[in-house]
């Protein structure tokens, strides 16, 4: 279902974000089809320890949609991608730098550090 949404949307020139926490054995094929029917795409990794990702699930509105115990079973830590040059974000990255950074890559300027 990403993978039909998000082709459609590209279709449509569209920009795409596709978030969440990928297995890359289960989801990096598709990201890569995904990828060579973009006109150009930006990966972004979050590289952080499980119990930061927990800390951080907590302040989200979803936070209730499914248990620190469910994320455990899908956590696999960073995985990078063979086939993209992933900007990897670590803990020490803010929401905001984190924000400046996509938007900029999006805008083709110059790329503000964390």
């Amino acid at each position: 279902m990403i993978e039909t949404i998000a082709t459609a949307c590209l279709d449509h020139c569209a920009v795409v974000v596709i978030e969440g926490i990928l297995d890359a054995d289960r989801y990096g094929q598709m990201l890569e089809r995904l990828r060579h029917r973009a006109c150009r795409s930006h990966f972004y990794a979050g590289d952080l320890a499980f119990e930061e990702t927990a800390r951080r699930h907590h302040t989200r509105p979803q936070a209730t949609e499914f248990t620190v115990a469910d994320m455990r079973s899908w956590y696999r830590g960073w995985q990078p991608l063979p086939f993209a040059d992933e900007m990897c974000l670590g803990a020490d990255w803010s929401l905001q730098a984190t924000a400046r950074r996509i938007r900029s890559d999006l805008l083709g300027k110059p790329r503000p550090e964390a």
